[in-house]
Formats: structure tokens, C-alpha cells, sequence
């Protein structure tokens, strides 16, 4: 991996600051201001005269002022109380905040018991943006939206009196085409490798691509060797669309084949629509899911299939269609494709004085919160929008380009455009150069909540980001869990309420296939995923640049897991797994001699502030540097930094786990533990996922249990009619973490419960899994933990555990 210098350090730790910040304060806004432009004009023009100045009043100068202010900074002023500012007497500014505080009103539960009293407005410009955006304040707390509101920018030469403006008044019907070929050249001749090179590309090998559309020639073709090409990320959807098969494969490989009657109707028009985009950027070839895979071939399927990340990574440009719930609605607003459909891009602006304000179509954040487009909730798009380097998206009748450097948006004016990308998890994952649980399940996490037609194929929507990952993760993943960590990536949690993948083709119905969908893996569940349940597992990273959840906790493995396709797999026919972090890190606790290739080892430096303090037992007097390892990372010990081989083998995903493990009953009666809400800027977020006691036979408090649903609950309260639970548990690894904490760990929602044993130094407890038991293979239930003294005391058995 190549290193980064400086400014490009510091331009990716100032990103993500500004990323940061805007989460919090969720100050990037786009909803659909109601105006009627002509009465504000006569408004204005009425008592203009009565302002005596061309500025207008205090507040309106404090809004023009964050507007002309571009500077590096952040910009950010408290206009004042509602109340107040809407019973000025100034026409100005009195138009912008009332339909703000109309749109924020619109979001609220209860809109009829807010009072204009309560709130405080505030300007907020941030350095990546041109624009600005209001926010509201209650009790000194920003106030979070169900979906962003406006941003709002001065026109550009719409002002006599000369103020500094960027927006730009578009065409209602047609986008310009022009504009993003000057978007797409610009990136390839100005922004060099950090967009044509980006570090992560380096860690995603270049695709075997079997066969690329020819926009020329109207035809199939095989794929040249490293030859450039557009990729297109739309919904599928249910429309009829042209499929490549063995049957038709040679008929498509003939010149002009796509424009035959025959052939053409079958096209849909996203497709279509993509092919004449390709050719306006002066590019050739355009590579599609349903035209350029074989769809009845299943090795070539396989293949593309695990290679889609690296697809989507190394494609010139990636087309994302966000707007349609299929690939019949098209690209709108494309001038000169056959049957081209008008945009109806509207455009709202506010008289401000002599100015015109702007309200913004997009809004400069890549997360796209409140967003309800179809592409945003899909599974199989997730992987395809993230690795893109370069992309342009259509979506609700505007169009925006996106690349390693910065965005650029149409109804903007080009030459004034800040950095505003995100660089993502992903990315950091694979520059970071070292194995980053917090940083994967982040991924996961996002993943995990969208949306599949075919709940079973989860795995497969996913393979093309693991197939990347795996040079990340020594060993690869089994059904999504990396193995390097397998006793960590096992204690999974969910955070809200999870959903049972259950699969839905007949085939997999019948029992013909397995699905692969194991309930031992979060792939099994479909939801949010609690970010804390792998925190033990970065116990190695002392200080880095990353993401990163620091815990005082501690696993240690107590079994070994084997994995095999079939539950009556011999032993011989069973392949062990390899979660080699723990041996590194007992290895180290007293081995200072020879070190792996690359490794070094430094004495820790007392008075140098670390980003995890707490060294894991026994370590601690040294820190451990690899020139892999970016951005000065330090470790308290070894791990493998990334996979040697060059291309990583692909484990299958073979769903069953065999383990010789200890077993014991306990009860419950779904008494549910008192649980904190976690910290989140989400509105409205979900409840958590609820959490039950254990007992003994005596009622004497053993541990808890967190349920995959609040559904769970009812069930176990219907079927005890107030006789506890008897529950079959299996103790996959041991924990502890020290008694005085400073503060609780959010992943223990038992650490403050008051029937928690807290009279020793240290809370030592099992991590179980409830089991339930179906033809001689065993479920996951739920995941929890069980004092160590309270496990100890029961009647424990060894049982030979089958894990579907």
C-alpha cells in the first residue's frame, strides 16, 4: 500500500470532522419550500423603503453574511427566538423563517404543542457547502428531523446590487449533458490518482469480466483486457428486462443486435437510457447485471458475483439511477435517447430584498438521510453505490457527480464546489492497513437494515464487499463473520428488533438447497446491529486514525469451532476454524523476542495520549508498529496485518458449526432489565432490543439474556403462564471487565442492574447462546452472559453442539 503525505491526511481528518459535525448537529436540509414567489415580491417591494437600508435589518445581514462568507470554516450564528423574528417588521428574512418553521413543524409528532417561544434558530454554513441551512434549537439542544430541511443559496447574477451568489437556475425539462462530460473529464485530467488510484483500489484486484455492452456497435462483446468502462447501479425491480442466456448469448454478440425490433423492445429504458450516457462522455463500453452476466450460467454467476465490488470499484464511472422502484422508469430529463421523457425539476426560490434565494434540489451529504428512493433501501445497490470512485446520480429529476475529490451539483455553479465526499467506512477499512472490527461492523450494520426481495440472498449481495475484505481479514469470512476473530464476531447483538431471513423461492423452500443463512450469523437476521458487540476484538490498537469502540472487556476462547455444508458431516469432512487474534495476543504477553516480518516493537512513552489507554492484561510496556498500518497506528500486539496471498481464497459459506462445548439449564420468566437508551441522532429512533434476567432453580439472579425481538417476550410470557422458562444454554467463550469503571459499557446493559455480583475487582462471566433444538441441530435463540461463579455451580455437561 502506497503511504499518504500530508495535506491528503490532513484533507481526509478535515472530511471527516465536517462529516462528524454534520451528523450531530443534522444541519443539511432539502424538503419542498411552498412559496408563492410573485406575493413575496410585492411584499418585499411594499416596505422596502421602510428598511432604509440596502443590507435590510441585523438579521438579514447575519444571513447574506453566512452566504458571501466561503472561507475554510464552519459558520455558525443564532438569529434568535422564533417568536421574535417573525414579529419583525422586515419582509426579508420574516419570509425564510416562517416557511422554515413551517417545514419544522411538519416533522414534529405533536406540531399543535410547539410554541415559536420555545425554539432558537440558527444559520449554519458548513465548509464544504455554499449554502446555507436552518436549524432549530430547543433548551440549547439541536433538534433532530425526520428528513433534512432546504438548504438555500443567492442566485448567481440575479442581484443588482452584486451580491455573491453560486445558484444556478436550471431547465425545467433537460439536463444538460455538456455539464457532465466537463464534470467527468475535469476529474480525469485534474484530480490525478486520488480519484483515477484511489488506496483502496489497491486492495480490490481488477475483475475477470466476461462480456461489456459495446454502445458502438449496439452489441455484446467480450471484455478487452483493462479496457475502461461505465458500470450502471439501478432496481432491477419486477419490469421484464433483457436477460442474457445460453440461448440468446450468440444472437447479442452480432453488430448492431441491440438495435434490432426484436431484441430493443426488451431493453428496458434505464438500460437504454445508460447506453446513450456512456456514449455523450465519450466512452465505449457500459457493463449491466442483466445483459453482461449469463444468468443461466451459475460458475460464471458465482464468479461475477464475488467479483461485484471489484466491478463497481474499477469502472471509470458508475451511473446510479437512484430514482424508479424499477429499471423501466429510465433516466428523466435525457435529451436525444429514443423516447426521451422531460424532467419536471422544480425550482423554488424566496425574494430576499434585491436577491433571490435559491432552494437547493440536493443536499450536500452522501449519507442521504430521509431519502425514501427504493435504490437507498436495497441490499443488492449497497455495494455497488459504495466502492464506485466516480459516480453520477440521477435522482428526483436533478442529477449530481461524485468522486474522490469533491461533488459537484447541478444547480450550483461549478467553480466554487468544495470537497464534500465521504470517504466511508469501506475505504477507511481497506487503507487503514489492519483488521478493524469497529470499522466492518459499521458496514455490516448499514447493510444488514436494507432491503432484499430474496431474504436468502443476503450472502450474495454481500460477497463482492467480503471477497474485497478478505485482504483485510487473514483467513477470509464464513457467512459474514471474519474467522480471524471468529470467538469475537460470534457475540453479535442486535440493537433494535431483528427479522428472521426466511427464504422465499420454492427451491429453498422445499429443502432442496441449503440457504446458507445460518442463525449463529448476522446474515440470518435482518435489522441494526448493535456497533459495541465486537469491541473486544480491537483490544490490540492502541491509537489510530479510524473508528474505533474501546472497551475494558475481555474474550477468551474456550472451544474450537469446525464448519462443514451438511449437519451429518463426519469429522474428517469437517474444516476447522482459525481464529488465530487470541493466540497473537497470549503469544506477546510474554514472548519479547522475534517478531513477525515487518513488525517492531517500541517502549511506550508514558506521556503520549493513546486512543485506547487500557492495554489488555499483560501488555502494556510496549507498542507495536507495521509500516502496513497507516497514519502512525500503534498496537499493543501483533496481529496478521493483512492476508500475504495476493488473491485471497474465498471460503464457501458453509452454514453449520460443530463445536464440543459446555452446557447447562437456567430459567426465566421474561422479566425484562431496566435498558438505557442509547445515544443516537436519529428521530424517533426504535426501541432496543429488549434484555431478560436468568435464574437458578432458586430464583437466585445468574444473568441476562438479549432477545432478537420484543415479539420474543409475549411468546415467552404466553408459554410460562408465570412458571419460568427452562432454558437450554451453550458457553461459547469467557468475559470479564473491572468492577470500577468509569463509566458503563453500553454493550453490558447488566453492568449498573442491582442484583449483578460487584464484590471483587473484576465482573467475570460466559458468554452463552440459548439454544432450541430442531431435527439434532441446535438454533440460536438469543445471546447473552452468565456469572461465572453462578455457570460453575450448575450441573454442566459436554455435549457435541451442531449449529444451524
Amino acid at each position: 500500500m502506497g503511504g499518504l503525505d500530508d495535506k491528503s491526511i490532513e484533507r481526509k481528518h478535515n472530511i471527516s470532522y465536517g462529516l462528524a459535525i454534520r451528523k450531530l448537529k443534522n444541519v443539511l436540509y432539502r424538503s419542498n419550500l411552498d412559496t408563492t414567489e410573485s406575493a413575496r415580491t410585492k411584499r418585499s417591494a411594499s416596505k422596502e423603503k421602510q428598511l432604509g437600508k440596502r443590507g435590510g435589518c441585523d438579521t438579514c445581514r447575519k444571513i447574506l453574511s453566512a452566504i458571501q462568507d466561503h472561507g475554510k470554516d464552519h459558520f455558525s450564528v443564532s438569529l434568535g427566538k422564533v417568536h421574535e423574528l417573525l414579529s419583525s417588521r422586515c419582509p426579508r428574512h420574516c419570509a425564510v423563517v416562517e416557511q422554515a418553521w413551517v417545514k419544522f413543524q411538519q416533522q414534529l409528532d405533536h406540531p399543535d404543542q410547539s410554541s415559536q417561544h420555545d425554539y432558537e434558530i440558527m444559520v449554519w454554513r458548513s465548509c464544504f457547502s455554499t449554502s446555507i441551512s436552518l436549524n432549530f434549537k430547543q433548551n440549547d439542544e439541536f433538534c433532530a428531523t425526520k428528513s433534512p430541511l432546504p438548504l438555500l443559496e443567492v442566485v448567481r447574477n440575479a442581484s443588482p446590487s452584486g451580491k455573491h451568489g453560486q445558484g444556478l437556475l436550471l431547465d425545467r425539462s433537460w439536463i444538460n449533458i455538456d455539464r457532465l462530460s466537463e464534470w467527468y473529464s475535469d476529474c480525469k485530467s485534474s484530480h490525478g490518482d486520488h480519484c483515477a488510484s484511489p488506496l483502496y483500489l489497491a486492495q480490490s484486484p481488477y475483475p475477470t469480466l466476461r462480456f461489456l455492452i459495446d454502445t458502438a456497435n449496439k452489441c455484446l462483446v467480450s471484455a478487452p483486457p483493462k479496457c475502461s468502462y461505465i458500470a450502471l447501479s439501478y432496481v432491477w425491480g419486477q419490469v421484464e428486462c433483457l436477460k442474457a442466456t445460453s440461448a440468446n448469448l450468440a444472437v447479442l454478440c452480432e453488430s448492431h443486435s441491440l438495435n434490432q425490433a426484436t431484441v430493443k423492445g426488451k431493453i428496458p429504458k434505464t438500460i437504454m437510457d445508460a447506453m446513450y450516457v456512456v456514449e455523450s462522455l465519450g466512452e465505449r463500453y457500459l457493463w449491466t447485471d442483466a445483459i453482461c452476466i449469463v444468468q443461466d450460467d451459475e460458475d460464471m454467476m458465482r464468479e461475477q458475483l464475488n467479483s461485484m465490488a471489484s466491478i463497481y470499484a474499477h469502472a471509470s464511472l458508475v451511473i446510479v439511477a437512484a430514482t424508479g422502484s424499477d429499471a423501466g422508469h429510465g433516466l428523466p430529463g435525457i435529451q436525444g435517447v429514443p423516447n426521451a421523457v422531460p424532467r419536471c425539476l422544480e425550482q423554488k426560490t424566496i425574494l430576499f430584498g434585491d436577491a433571490l434565494l435559491l432552494q437547493r434540489n440536493f443536499s450536500e451529504c452522501n449519507e442521504r438521510s430521509g431519502r425514501q428512493e427504493e435504490y437507498w433501501k436495497r441490499g443488492w445497490t449497497f455495494q455497488e453505490y459504495m466502492f464506485a470512485r466516480r459516480r453520477i446520480v440521477f435522482e428526483k429529476d436533478s442529477v449530481c457527480f461524485e468522486c474522490c475529490t469533491f461533488t459537484q451539483y447541478e444547480d450550483i455553479n461549478t467553480s466554487t464546489e468544495n470537497p464534500v465526499w465521504d470517504p466511508g467506512e469501506f475505504r477507511t477499512l481497506l487503507e487503514v492497513g489492519y483488521p478493524s472490527l469497529t470499522m466492518f461492523m459499521h458496514i455490516v450494520n448499514r447493510f444488514n437494515q436494507k432491503d432484499l426481495t430474496y431474504p436468502e440472498d443476503c450472502l450474495s449481495a454481500f460477497a463482492g464487499s467480503l471477497s474485497t475484505f478478505a485482504k483485510a481479514f487473514k483467513g477470509g469470512s464464513l457467512c459474514g463473520l471474519p474467522e480471524l476473530f471468529f470467538d469475537v464476531v460470534l457475540l453479535w447483538q442486535p440493537a433494535h428488533d431483528l427479522k428472521r431471513r426466511v427464504p422465499l423461492r420454492n427451491e429453498y423452500r422445499r429443502g432442496k438447497t441449503a440457504s446458507s443463512l445460518p442463525s449463529w450469523s448476522w446474515a440470518g437476521w435482518q435489522g441494526g446491529l448493535d456497533g459495541w458487540s465486537w469491541a473486544t476484538g480491537c483490544d490490540f490498537i492502541a491509537t489510530c486514525s479510524g473508528l474505533i469502540a474501546v472497551t475494558k472487556r475481555e474474550t477468551i476462547p474456550i472451544t474450537t469451532w469446525y464448519t462443514a455444508a451438511t449437519p451429518d458431516a463426519s469429522k474428517a469432512g469437517r474444516r476447522p476454524i482459525n481464529a488465530e487474534w487470541s493466540h497473537w495476543r497470549d503469544k506477546y504477553k510474554t514472548n519479547r523476542g522475534e517478531l513477525p516480518p515487518g513488525w517492531r516493537a517500541h517502549r511506550r512513552i508514558l506521556k503520549r495520549s493513546l486512543t485506547n489507554e487500557h492495554a489488555p492484561r499483560g501488555h502494556g510496556d510496549f507498542l507495536y508498529t507495521h509500516p502496513y498500518a497507516q497514519h502512525q497506528a500503534r498496537f499493543w500486539y501483533p496481529v496478521p496485518i493483512c492476508d500475504p496471498d495476493p488473491q485471497p481464497k474465498i471460503n464457501p459459506d458453509t452454514p453449520y458449526l460443530f463445536s464440543r462445548i459446555q452446557s447447562a439449564w437456567l430459567y426465566t420468566s421474561g422479566e425484562v432489565l431496566p435498558c438505557r437508551r442509547r445515544i443516537t441522532f436519529v428521530p424517533d429512533p426504535p426501541d432496543p432490543a429488549p434484555s431478560i434476567s436468568l435464574r437458578d432453580h432458586l430464583g437466585v439472579w445468574a444473568g441476562v439474556l438479549r432477545l432478537h425481538c420484543r415479539q420474543d417476550i409475549e411468546d415467552l410470557l404466553k408459554q410460562s403462564n408465570s412458571v419460568p422458562t427452562r432454558t437450554q444454554l451453550v458457553a461459547i467463550s469467557r468475559g470479564s471487565i473491572p468492577n470500577n469503571a468509569e463509566y458503563p459499557d453500553d454493550y453490558l446493559e447488566e453492568y449498573e442492574f442491582d442484583e449483578r455480583p460487584k464484590d471483587s475487582d473484576v465482573y467475570e462471566y460466559y458468554d452463552v447462546i440459548w439454544i432450541v433444538w430442531e431435527d439434532g441441530v441446535a438454533y440460536r435463540k438469543a445471546l447473552g452472559r452468565v456469572t461465572k461463579k453462578m455457570w460453575e455451580a450448575q450441573d454442566v455437561e459436554t455435549i457435541d453442539l451442531v449449529l444451524g
